[in-house]
């Protein structure tokens, strides 16, 4: 069961918002405070900006939690950014910036544009320096970085264009501010005309020709910028005079004007969408005075766009959501500055209003259009088309206003179906247009928009309102592969919300609540208030709902209700506390802890929460299967609560009730999902009767015939034809028969009939590869075998024996079964010990053969099954299987997946010893082999095998071991067992129990010679660091065992330990770590030169060459073996392989200049040490040096040349 989010991530973020706070200071003063301006630009470094913006994008879902601190941040970063743009000879796109360091001015405009996107560019443009002197000085960095050569990046250019719009606010006239001398760029767009240009101010040229060049951007956001530029200049006052406005209206109309094909074409989406924000800015931030000329015009242009261009859908336009977007926010804002203000308005202002019949047809002409957009494809236009509708609806007269509120809700009934118990069907309906309508409803009952004088019409018209937002609050619609109806259920939360905000609660109580669906709160709960009603729905939604931010919205819009609804919800107080923001973030928890919390508060909260359970598609009828098992979980819990006032056998009666409506949905609704969500459902009920019932009771005739007689419709397909999904069915069907057979005696009485028929489900569940109908199986199987009489018991398992022994290990399911067999048939009081011979035997011989899933079901059937559980008479060949169990190494495809088997023969050890299967037996059955395999296990390179390696050493052999207070005492985990501190002491335990250094060696060359790179270097600089500490003797003994290791490897030509043992052994003999050991008695360093060689014989293998290349090297430097380990080098000369060659040659070149390369053009440049024999090294030296020894010519007379030379055969 899937949650949504990371726990608790915004909580986490407001309990450490001051620690966070004190890291963007920190970084601040890094990139700005203690940094001087240089010449011609100042350089930042980007690793310091890049945590600076994350550690700001981390309070998107939490913004306001920045307003204390906004001011100090944009105050420190803009007059830093001014006064590096002011300083003399400043060029900041002359230089190119390295990878480490990014202009000044980049990082901040990315801080401001990261401060736009959390916190909103409105909020952070109030902080913006806002003096005129500053206007052409950011117009200026503009252009420059306008040029195509700049390489100036788009948040640079997007932050200079919101920075100059919110200059061109200055009071001041422009024409005062201009600077004569100064040019408009020559790169400029044509607008402004050149007639316009001539009589208007120079800085509000070049403020027009920059915006209007990057209004048709590829970057939404410097077109967005770029338009809100052009509009608040052209909108000034002063500009309005010298015609700017109508000539950007002009500009902007000018793409849409018809004309011949090619020059259609060549009108790009960007300039067409952009000329729409452009015309839009206007409309919202214009006067109405000022725009009203231009409405009919703009109304004209935009209803053509839609109408023209739908008829060939394959070039249209319209197909853009970006062009439908802007033209229902022009048709919102011709709308309202042609309706007058709501709220009464004055004699001038309704002599502004339009009024005549043409305007109110265009009225009437953009409410149609704005409904039929309520179901448009995309969401961005829904949600524009919702809120103009929602915004026009409350500037009309009562009784349009009433039209188009009636047109609202009348669509939430359109297409809506009833199947045969009278319930709603969606299938036929849109979600989108559910969507958009459920937007605007929500948006008009926030402006108090759906409202009537006479409380009788108020009432019925909020008994529609109330059915609306019941049915979308619920909306769901299943498709083929998946479900559709979220935002339907997001948007009915933001209604309830505003219904509860707006309304009081003698408005909410008008509705009928009798013409409601009340069934949410009981059968028998009365009289319910709508407001009651409201809260029982939002509890189900906050539990049950799938998506996390609908449980939330949902929790947030029930606070809402009862906050401004007080003493109208029973136990209002503790259910907000219960039903906590919080609470329901994640999905398993507001289930399983929440939902039974707040269901035991009051019995019509419990009832809701059952049907949500039971008879909604968010319950046992989930799209997915975890959420469908969690739902039966749920439902456990609610049978388990104790209402207050509930007599004896309260519970027990409710469960009989639930058993009713569990078989009653089995009986309408036909599917494998709903078969699979009540079958767990059914079961965790009976699990829940068992706990609350007293005494055993037989469950009433009908029920307890129903459900004896559940699988008596199957004929076999339901778990074999892949269509009915068929692992579904196998799962729930194995979950389901664990409840009967254990509810056996207690609650009903099963026959020879129902047994068998539980064994044949039971053996086709086994046959499946899925490891949660296995898991399911499995427990059936432990469950039913403790209730077959002896004869059914042994017919049945020779029936699996028979098929494991013919089918190997292929039949993992039947391999589990029989592990559970094993733990049914030692817990009976009269034991069979042929049986238990007999399943001992099949799990010894299933342990080593067949696929690897097949040996972990073995090892574990053992472990669950049989250790501990049957004499000691059987023990002998158990061990030695378990043993083979730690030493599996399979590899396929996939990986290691011996580390499975691995794993679980660990697991099967400690179970065992827990329950004392090695009690007197220890030295027979060889503990100390076991011991020996934990300690290689606990330093290998999979995290998991060395965590449960030493958590099963302080179980088996702590004692033995005599383990350090650090592998004793501390949580093992997985930042435990990738520290130096863990290696070493699991290195300690070499000088105590010198027999153990093999096997630790043998585990520990893999994780310092063959693991990931980091934990490579961990473990070898462990090793390092004890073999240079330790005394003497312990260093013996580690080499005399990595030789051991060594040599076992080649023997047994496991590639799995000769590379990394090679590996380790390069990088301790480079270090010089067994130059100790020369000259001591017993310690024959040539053993090491003579493995390393027999490991590599005939190896194709390039990093084993190259690591024996580094062994012969360092070996040469030591006098018990120099000579034979620079006969290979010389040999090496001559391989196959170029990088082996240049391996050996360098190898070569470090013995002849006697540990270091003598500088070219440096003929005394180092003194040649007699580690060989040769009468000239220095011109073997050169030879070695200028050769190109990886494919270059002359390479193989040159390595006779290095033989002949040094003497070599």
């Amino acid at each position: 069961m899937a949650d949504v989010g990371d726990t608790d991530r915004d909580v986490l973020l407001e309990k450490n918002q001051d620690d966070i706070f004190s890291q963007i200071n920190a970084k601040l003063a890094i990139l700005y405070s203690s940094r001087p301006h240089s010449t011609p630009a100042t350089f930042v470094p980007s690793n310091e900006l890049w945590s600076l913006v994350n550690a700001l994008d981390s309070f998107q879902e939490y913004p306001q939690l920045l307003d204390p601190h906004l001011s100090r941040i944009l105050h420190l970063i803009t007059a830093s950014f001014l006064d590096e743009i002011s300083q003399t000879g400043f060029q900041p796109f002359t230089t190119l910036p390295d990878g480490n360091n990014m202009l000044l001015i980049e990082a901040t405009s990315r801080l401001i544009y990261t401060l736009s996107k959390v916190r909103g560019w409105k909020v952070i443009t109030r902080f913006l320096p806002n003096d005129a002197q500053w206007l052409e000085p950011i117009a200026s960095l503009l252009e420059d970085a306008s040029h195509p050569t700049s390489k100036a990046s788009w948040q640079l250019t997007s932050s200079l264009l919101l920075w100059l719009a919110h200059l061109s606010l200055t009071p001041f006239d422009l024409a005062t501010i201009s600077s004569e001398g100064t040019q408009v760029a020559t790169n400029s767009v044509s607008f402004p005309s050149l007639e316009l240009q001539s009589r208007i101010p120079v800085v509000s040229a070049r403020m027009l020709a920059l915006g209007a060049s990057y209004v048709p951007a590829a970057s939404a956001r410097e077109s967005d910028v770029a338009a809100l530029l052009l509009a608040r200049t052209s909108l000034r006052r002063d500009m309005r005079a010298l015609g700017v406005l109508d000539g950007l209206v002009e500009w902007c109309l000018e793409p849409w004007a018809e004309g011949t094909q090619e020059e259609v074409i060549g009108r790009g989406l960007q300039v067409r969408s952009g000329s729409l924000k452009v015309l839009g800015n206007v409309l919202s931030l214009g006067d109405r005075v000022a725009v009203r000329p231009f409405l009919p015009r703009i109304f004209e242009v935009v209803t053509k766009i839609e109408d023209n261009w739908t008829a060939d859908p394959t070039t249209s336009i319209w197909e853009s959501a970006i062009i439908r977007r802007h033209a229902l926010k022009l048709h919102r804002w011709i709308g309202i500055l042609s309706l007058p203000p709501p709220g009464g308005v004055s004699v001038e202002e309704m002599n502004d209003a339009l009024t005549s019949e043409s305007e109110a047809e265009m009225i009437e002409e953009i409410i149609g259009r704005l409904l039929t957009s309520l179901g448009d494809k995309d969401t961005s236009v829904r949600m524009s088309a919702s809120k103009s509708l929602a915004l026009l609806t409350t500037r009309l007269n009562a009784d349009m206003a009433a039209e188009v509120i009636e047109a609202i809700l009348d669509g939430f009934e359109e297409d809506v179906l009833k199947d045969a118990r009278g319930k709603d069907v969606f299938w036929a309906v849109s979600p989108e247009k559910w969507h958009g309508l459920t937007l605007t409803l929500a948006a008009l009952l926030r402006q108090r928009a759906v409202f009537a004088a006479d409380p009788a019409d108020l009432g019925r018209l909020l008994t529609r309102v109330f059915s609306c937002v019941l049915k979308a609050v619920s909306f769901e619609i299943r498709k083929l592969s998946f479900a559709a109806g979220s935002n339907v259920r997001d948007a009915a939360n933001y209604a309830i919300w505003s219904l509860a905000r707006n309304y009081a609660t003698k408005e909410l109580n008008t509705a009928d609540v009798s013409s409601l669906d009340t069934s949410w709160c009981g059968s028998g709960a009365g009289d319910v208030s709508a407001v009651q009603l409201l809260a029982v729905v939002l509890v189900v939604t906050s539990c049950l709902d799938t998506v996390g931010n609908i449980r939330r919205g949902a929790s947030a819009a029930l606070q809402e209700l009862i906050g401004r609804h007080p003493d109208t919800v029973v136990e209002g107080i503790r259910l907000v506390q219960t039903v906590d923001y919080m609470s329901v973030a994640l999905r398993r928890r507001s289930m399983l802890d929440v939902a039974p919390e707040a269901a035991a508060l009051h019995a019509i909260y419990w009832n809701g929460l059952i049907r949500g359970v039971v008879e909604e598609w968010r319950g046992v009828g989930a799209v997915d299967a975890e959420g469908r098992k969690g739902a039966a979980s749920a439902l456990h819990r609610l049978i388990l609560v104790q209402l207050p006032g509930d007599a004896e056998g309260a519970r027990y009666n409710r469960a009989v009730g639930v058993l009713g409506m569990l078989f009653e949905r089995l009986e309408n609704e036909k599917g494998e999902e709903l078969r699979h969500g009540a079958f767990f459902a059914l079961a965790e009920t009976l699990d829940a009767m068992r706990i609350v019932i007293s005494k055993p009771c037989t469950l009433p005739t009908p029920h307890h015939t129903t459900l004896l007689t559940l699988f008596h419709p199957f004929t076999g397909k339901e778990l074999t034809y892949i269509p009915l999904r068929p692992e579904l069915t196998a799962e729930a069907s194995c979950r389901l028969i664990t409840s009967l057979a254990a509810a056996h005696g207690p609650l009903l009485h099963a026959g020879v009939a129902e047994f068998r028929r539980w064994i044949a489900i039971i053996d086709l569940a086994l046959i499946r590869k899925e490891d949660t109908t296995l898991e399911q199986a499995a427990g059936a199987v432990r469950t039913v075998f403790a209730l077959l009489s002896g004869k059914s018991r042994g017919y049945v398992l020779a029936t699996w024996a028979r098929r494991v022994r013919q089918q190997g290990g292929r039949v993992r399911g039947h391999i589990t079964a029989l592990g559970e067999v094993a733990a049914a048939v030692a817990g009976l009081e009269e034991r069979d010990e042929e049986e238990e011979r007999l399943l001992v035997d099949l799990l010894r011989s299933s342990c080593g053969i067949g696929e690897v899933e097949s040996r972990v079901a073995a090892v574990r059937g053992l472990g669950v099954g049989v250790l501990g559980r049957i004499g000691h008479n059987m023990a002998g060949g158990i061990v030695p299987v378990l043993l083979a169990g730690l030493d599996d190494y399979s590899v396929d495809s996939r990986g290691d997946v011996g580390s499975w088997v691995r794993l679980e023969a660990i697991g099967s050890i400690v179970e065992g010893w827990k329950r004392g299967f090695f009690k007197g037996i220890r030295e027979e059955v060889g503990v100390e082999e076991v011991v020996r395999r934990l300690v290689r296990l606990g330093v290998e390179k999979m995290d998991k095998v060395r965590i449960a390696a030493v958590e099963a050493l302080r179980v088996v052999g702590g004692d033995k071991v005599g383990l350090s207070e650090e592998l004793r005492n501390s949580k093992v985990d997985i930042s435990f067992v990738n520290t130096r501190t863990y290696y070493l002491s699991l290195l300690a335990l070499i000088s105590p129990h010198p027999h153990l250094a093999e096997p630790l060696l043998e585990g520990y060359i893999t994780s310092a010679g063959a693991s990931s790179d980091s934990l490579l270097k961990l473990a070898l600089s462990a090793l390092i660091t004890h073999l240079t500490t330790c005394p003497k003797h312990e260093l013996i003994t580690i080499y005399t065992a990595f030789c051991s290791v060594l040599r076992n490897a080649v023997n047994a030509n496991s590639d799995r330990l000769v590379a990394p043992a090679l590996e380790v052994l390069a990088n301790l003999s480079e270090l010089g770590l067994w130059d100790g050991l020369e000259g001591i008695e017993g310690v024959k360093l040539t053993s090491l030169l003579r493995l390393t060689q027999k490991a590599v014989w005939k190896s194709t293998s390039i990093p084993k060459l190259l690591c024996a290349v580094r062994v012969y090297t360092s070996l040469a430097m030591m006098k018990a073996t120099h000579g034979e380990a620079r006969t290979r080098l010389v040999k090496l000369l001559g391989h196959g392989y170029a990088r082996v060659r240049e391996g050996a040659a360098e190898g070569l070149a470090v013995l002849l200049t006697g540990g270091f390369v003598v500088e070219e053009g440096s003929p005394g440049g180092g003194e040649l040490k007699g580690v060989m024999e040769t009468e000239d090294p220095r011109a073997v030296w050169e030879t070695v040096r200028k050769t190109d020894w990886e494919g270059g010519g002359g390479w193989e007379r040159a390595g006779k040349r290095v033989e002949t030379a040094l003497g070599v055969k």
